[in-house]
């Protein structure tokens, strides 16, 4: 049988800044409500009448920085993006600014910087292309019987990192920590690696925020593997929950708000 590898990267990130704003939802605030609602977005206009790439992730950047006092020249930056999107003169704002297409490359990179540099890390992704007036509809994901398919919306997220010391030593309000994470083309071997490194069992998850991309096979893959990771002789209360079922299908955007409606289940005490 081929050798299987999964990546695991025994590290530990503080999250110390979010922002997020989407077609309906002008703050993190609204943004919160409407993922713990399970509310339907719809696409509008606003963004792209009011911002083009560069100036919306700005703006986001912008928001972290001043509540955590920061400036610009005080924090790497990494796009997370799959169109090569850039932020204009972001080499000459930032400690460093570049692109990467996954998550796991981008919570590779940032534990490369954090350990190496010991500077803030700050995550963002964009999303400006839905069409207006564009209905996610029915909330769904796609592990659903029902499941017709996503719509999009638009919209910006932003997620500072750092190390416990930095948050520590700044004062900074810490929304939750992420121990340490693994990545690989098994997902069934990658979730069984997560959990024997964080010391936890099956049993004790009590929420899991799921990709549930809309392609069947995909799909497919990723019920059955988690399926097989999560059995137990005992039945499970874990609750399964998916950004896109509200945000619909926004490409990397999608990928960091799986991020942050998992922070908000831990930071809102939604699960124990």
């Amino acid at each position: 049988m081929p050798t299987v590898t999964v990546e695991r990267n025994n590290t530990k990130f503080a999250i110390i800044g979010l922002d997020a704003q989407l077609d309906g939802c002008e703050n993190i605030d609204r943004v919160e409500r409407v993922f713990y609602q399970g509310d339907c977005l719809a696409a509008s206009g606003q963004f792209a009448r009011e911002f083009d790439f560069s100036s919306l992730c700005e703006a986001s950047i912008l928001r972290v920085l001043t509540a955590n006092k920061l400036v610009p020249g005080e924090v790497a930056v990494i796009i997370l993006t799959d169109r090569n999107e850039q932020i204009i003169g972001a080499e000459k704002a930032y400690l460093s600014c570049c692109t990467k297409t996954n998550l796991t490359d981008v919570l590779r990179h940032a534990d490369k910087l954090i350990t190496t540099q010991h500077i803030p890390v700050l995550i963002v992704a964009a999303h400006l292309q839905a069409p207006e007036n564009t209905e996610t509809g029915k909330a769904t994901i796609s592990f659903d019987q029902n499941f017709v398919g996503y719509g999009a919306i638009n919209g910006v997220v932003s997620v500072l990192l750092s190390s416990t010391d930095f948050a520590t030593r700044h004062k900074s309000y810490i929304y939750a920590n992420i121990k340490s994470f693994a990545a690989g083309s098994n997902i069934e071997q990658a979730v069984k690696t997560a959990l024997i490194d964080a010391d936890l069992t099956a049993g004790q998850i009590t929420a899991l925020e799921v990709s549930a991309l809309a392609d069947p096979t995909e799909s497919s893959r990723e019920s059955n593997a988690l399926l097989k990771a999560y059995e137990s002789e005992k039945r499970l209360d874990t609750a399964i929950s998916s950004a896109r079922s509200v945000a619909g299908e926004c490409g990397p955007l999608s990928v960091l708000l799986g991020l942050l409606n998992s922070v908000f289940a831990l930071q809102q005490r939604y699960v124990s």
